[in-house]
């Protein structure tokens, strides 16, 4: 009899556990990615006449923006990742041109959808005619673009190709700026090259072979394909190929493509060979597969969120990011495939493409983040021939404000740019899991960076080491920008990356002959600068003007070399950050939102975050969501994903050998109801959660890599733990904000669940 107990209370335990969980899913029906992305789409009630206001399409690396200037129908601007001048030393993206729609009749009205969902622009133009429809796609497996367009009445289309000419952005711009008056043009913002008002002073600029140093391109046609072909001065160039296929009686497909040459003369026999390859299918069958690849990469993580502009945003990001960068791609550098009237032509790396490759981690879209790490991983040598001739012992390595997308750069002043740009490195591996990586590759890259640091440094007679006179990114001086004693910038970093390589060198037992010297220089290394209103830009240079970077706030966020959670960091913290706001609106811009959005997040302040992000996000960006700043800086636009992403589920920790979740760390209370669907957390754990009417109801945490972690969660009463379906005991306590903590540790490919009860 007592066995017979013991069993149904076993089986009794079981049906409850089982419940449980059926409740856990009933609460969480599969999320309708459809929906809740299309919610967001672009509609408009005509073609929109600025590349701000247009649509864009991508597949990661081929690109074109949608819309269409005084006297055009309609154009497709184009742009490619890794189009860039050749030629010794730094590169640079060169202009290339856009498609324009020809008409029979003259436009009436028009409208145009964009849907992100189905990555599709489709338009419909009223004329004097008939009526022009046309679907507009990139797909991710071919670098072609297509446009299918079905005509009504006696309605005809044909498409031309014109050309931008080969000169630097920055030349151009430069030029408009200084011979405009000469033309008779005002001063203005400079939104698009190809304006006819222009057109005097490239013809200018093309009898200055220091500023169109390029030949002559051509043009010809090639078994009905149309191309133009342009060679570089130092080898290599681009060739633009597009044509237009009948495919019925009143239907015809666009086929377009951009292709590179590093090197060698460019020709047009591979182009017109991939317009043909594109027509040869039916555009129907090259949708589907297209829809197919973006309901996949969608299907990878899921937020909802009761703030329509914010959560509008968050999707239109995902589908930026999506359509801009690619994992077989090039990095991302300030224009991605939608140039725009721009001198910022290559990558920055004094804030930029941190703050980029920032933006895939807590989204679960680590595939995107691949063409930074190779960046890294593939130019060792380059970073070490970037420093100065004084600093180079101990190979130490360097990365300067700019860079190409091939990986050349040279290194003058910014000490913290490349151990700023490993921290996402680091925190890359921390998400992934992936331990191999740091230990074979970040290692190394971290030596390097911490060694050109370490050359620089000299000893005074306070008994600690100074770094020499350097810039603060951004931060103004008398010319130009100022150059401080010991700057934030440079000492944070180094404390980081010091810190990131002692606890690898332990961690993998590699037993590092520099280790020793690390740990000098650590222990004796000048402190943070600090006054009265909390970090300083340099030790003789206190904070007290409006500056949009936050390079001297590093030690707390994103670096994590000051405990932002200890009764002094936070109150530090806090300090620093309201002295830096203060200055508003001087000198602020999207990144700066972005960047204050994620540290009150940190602070645990939610209401504050969101009410940055719904002040930033109309106000600090174009219509569609580019910035809105003066030139192109598609990070910039993008960094805000980071910042949603820390008011969801935070997972930084200040002891590098640990590992915390914590769940819905910084939402307004006015959020009722929130969720997300498999986030990613450092520790390669995925992460989901609901709160509904102002509870949260359930959280789920899949671990990939078997590490232990600490878990904090906003439940208001007890919960139910359940690894892998069995019920466990979870021994909880409460931290400083109220949330219930407690320790999980579950093994590589097990599922924890949390219930309230």
């Amino acid at each position: 009899m007592t066995v017979l107990i013991k069993k149904n209370a076993r089986v009794l335990q079981r049906c409850v556990a089982g419940l449980s969980l059926l409740a856990v899913s009933a609460s969480a029906a599969p999320a309708d990615h459809k929906a809740t992305i299309s919610k967001h789409d672009f509609i408009w009630d005509s073609i929109p006449t600025t590349r701000e206001t247009g649509s864009f399409i991508g597949n990661g690396m081929l690109g074109a923006s949608i819309w269409a200037s005084k006297g055009e129908t309609l154009r497709w601007e184009l742009g490619r990742n890794d189009v860039y001048l050749t030629g010794p030393g730094l590169s640079s993206r060169t202009l290339i041109g856009k498609l324009l729609l020809k008409p029979k009749g003259t436009p009436k009205s028009s409208t145009m959808h964009q849907s992100l969902y189905t990555a599709e622009v489709s338009s419909r133009i009223e004329t004097d005619q008939g009526v022009i429809h046309s679907r507009s796609i990139i797909p991710y497996d071919k670098m072609v673009g297509l446009v299918e367009f079905r005509v009504e009445g006696k309605e005809k289309v044909s498409v031309d190709f014109s050309q931008l000419p080969c000169i630097l952005p920055g030349v151009l711009r430069d030029a408009i700026k200084t011979l405009g008056p000469k033309f008779g043009l005002k001063k203005h913002p400079v939104r698009d090259f190809s304006a006819p008002v222009y057109d005097p002073i490239v013809e200018e600029l093309k009898k200055d072979r220091k500023a169109s140093p390029h030949p002559e391109s051509t043009r010809g046609k090639t078994k009905g394909v149309e191309w133009v072909v342009q060679p570089y001065k130092d080898g290599g160039g681009f060739v633009v190929a597009w044509g237009l296929k009948e495919t019925g009686k009143r239907s015809s497909l666009m086929a377009y493509t951009l292709l590179p040459y590093r090197e060698g003369a460019p020709n047009s026999d591979e182009a017109v060979q991939m317009i043909h390859n594109a027509w040869s299918e039916a555009f129907d069958a090259q949708v589907k597969r297209h829809q197919s690849w973006w309901k996949q990469y969608y299907a990878k993580s899921y937020v909802s969120l009761p703030d329509e502009v914010i959560e509008g945003y968050y999707w239109r990001q995902i589908y930026k990011i999506g359509a801009a960068t690619r994992s077989d791609g090039v990095v991302l550098d300030e224009l991605g495939p939608w140039p725009g009237a721009s001198a910022w032509v290559r990558v920055w790396n004094n804030l930029n493409i941190q703050i980029a490759y920032l933006c895939p981690l807590t989204a679960n879209h680590l595939e995107l983040c691949e063409p930074f790490i190779n960046l890294f991983n593939s130019n060792h040598q380059i970073l070490r021939d970037a420093v100065p001739t004084e600093w180079k012992a101990n190979g130490a390595m360097g990365l300067g404000r700019m860079q190409d997308v091939y990986g050349y750069t040279s290194f003058r002043k910014e000490f913290g740019n490349l151990p700023w740009a490993l921290h996402d490195y680091w925190l890359y591996c921390r998400y992934s899991g992936n331990e191999e990586l740091m230990k074979n590759q970040l290692f190394t890259l971290l030596k390097g960076s911490a060694n050109l640091s370490i050359n620089a440094l000299t000893m005074k007679d306070d008994g600690f080491y100074h770094f020499p006179k350097d810039i603060s990114p951004e931060y103004p001086g008398k010319n130009g920008n100022a150059m401080v004693e010991d700057s934030h910038y440079a000492i944070s970093t180094l404390m980081w990356n010091l810190k990131i390589l002692q606890h690898l060198n332990e961690k993998f037992n590699l037993s590092d002959p520099q280790a020793a010297r690390w740990s000098e220089v650590q222990a004796k290394l000048s402190p943070l600068p600090i006054d009265e209103t909390g970090l300083m830009v340099g030790s003789d240079t206190p904070f007290i003007q409006g500056h949009r970077h936050y390079s001297h706030l590093l030690a707390f966020f994103p670096l994590c070399v000051i405990d932002p959670e200890s009764p002094e960091g936070a109150a530090l913290f806090e300090k620093s950050v309201d002295n830096w706001a203060s200055y508003w609106p001087t000198g602020r811009n999207f990144f700066s939102v972005s960047g204050e959005a994620a540290m009150r997040a940190w602070l645990r302040d939610g209401d504050a975050a969101a009410e940055i992000l719904d002040y930033g996000i109309p106000n600090k960006l174009t219509p569609n969501t580019h910035f809105a700043g003066a030139g192109v800086a598609i990070e910039s636009a993008l960094s805000g994903m980071w910042s949603v992403g820390e008011m969801l589920l935070q997972s930084w920790s200040f002891d590098p050998s640990e590992y915390c979740i914590r769940i819905l760390p910084a939402i307004p209370e006015s959020w009722k109801d929130v969720r997300f669907d498999n986030l990613r957390a450092e520790g390669a754990f995925l992460v989901s959660a609901q709160k509904k009417e102002g509870q949260l109801k359930s959280v789920r945490i899949v671990s990939e890599a078997g590490h232990p972690c600490r878990v904090e969660v906003p439940f208001s009463g007890t919960f139910k733990l359940f690894v892998d379906g069995k019920k466990k005991p979870a021994q909880t306590s409460r931290n400083n904000h109220g949330d219930q903590v407690f320790n999980l540790q579950l093994e590589k490919g097990q599922t924890a669940i949390l219930v309230s009860e």
